[in-house]
């Protein structure tokens, strides 16, 4: 977390180093980190990471491990649940680890409504998409930031409540003595489009895959562009075994979606509005069949198709 986007003036951080009943608050520096809420082994990994993701907050533990003498502005880190995650076939348990931050701030300070608040977004931005640089962990998935009123010892401070979750696999894998890395191949549905950033969520059973790229045919200095629709039955590629690093291929015909031709000489697109572009490689015809306009352009010439009519625009038109 950046300094500068707080404006925590070295006034201001005067006023923090008075003592509240119970609370003492000091120099404006970071002195912990995320600690041994994941997997044995990993808190060094979270307080090192921690520290270098938010080192604007003065506290960083474990919750509900709170000192009596706390020292402010603090992020407490509670492991609140867990649940059966998506099954990786390497016989490690897969878990869904769902997290709770909470954001604490003297509300005697100048603008505490707002550091809080912007504490709370910028730990979010932090949590999402993050893995700690942990092998065994996806990437976060944030869920929600809200005002947190639950918490009867921080009655005196302002406090925020930052949740998302990781998906984490424990246990050994049996690829680790084989020295084979897995490769998965999963079949799914797409069930959420970014359109900006070319990249789909796919629902597998009843699982919901993190944000995966789609593959395209060309993606160099020539481009094509076929967004997948929602849906669409594809096909994921892990080849590291972890779904949150695979890549999707569209599309696997469905009974919702059939295949919409059954000639081999025929190839043909057909679009969700009727619009249908086909062509027999028998006869050499090629058909096209547009539900609104067509319009062809060559520099200022243009020819333009409707059900009404044609327009023809150019500098010369010459008709044989």
């Amino acid at each position: 977390m950046r300094a500068n986007l707080y404006d925590i003036r070295a006034s201001e951080v005067g006023k923090m180093k008075q003592t509240r009943k119970g609370a003492k608050v000091g120099k404006h520096e970071f002195i912990g980190a995320f600690t041994a809420t994941m997997p044995r082994g990993n808190s060094g990994v979270f307080r090192r990471e921690g520290r270098k993701a938010l080192p604007i907050q003065e506290t960083c533990e474990i919750y509900p491990s709170i000192r009596k003498e706390l020292v402010a502005p603090a992020v407490f880190v509670e492991l609140s649940s867990f649940e059966k995650g998506h099954d990786p076939g390497t016989e490690e348990l897969a878990l869904k680890v769902r997290f709770e931050a909470r954001i604490v701030v003297d509300g005697t300070v100048e603008d505490s409504s707002v550091v809080v608040r912007e504490l709370a977004a910028e730990v979010a931005r932090v949590v999402s998409k993050n893995t700690w640089n942990m092998k065994n962990i996806a990437p976060g998935e944030f869920l929600s930031a809200e005002v947190d009123d639950f918490k009867p010892e921080l009655d005196a401070y302002l406090v925020w409540l930052v949740e998302w979750t990781h998906e984490v696999h424990t246990g050994q894998s049996m690829w680790s003595e084989t020295g084979i890395k897995p490769h998965i191949i999963e079949i799914g549905l797409v069930k959420e489009v970014d359109y900006e950033k070319a990249r789909v969520r796919v629902k597998v059973g009843e699982f919901l895959t993190n944000w995966l790229p789609w593959i395209t045919t060309r993606a160099g200095e020539d481009r094509s562009w076929f967004a997948p629709n929602v849906d669409e039955q594809i096909v994921i590629f892990s080849p590291l075994g972890e779904l949150s690093l695979g890549v999707v291929l569209a599309g696997i015909y469905q009974q919702k979606y059939p295949a919409p031709e059954s000639k081999k000489e025929v190839s043909s697109v057909v679009f969700k509005d009727g619009t249908k572009l086909s062509y027999n490689k028998e006869n050499g015809h090629l058909e096209i069949d547009v539900v609104g306009k067509i319009t062809l352009k060559v520099g200022e010439s243009s020819i333009e198709m409707t059900k009404k009519g044609i327009k023809l625009k150019a500098k010369r038109i010459d008709l044989n």
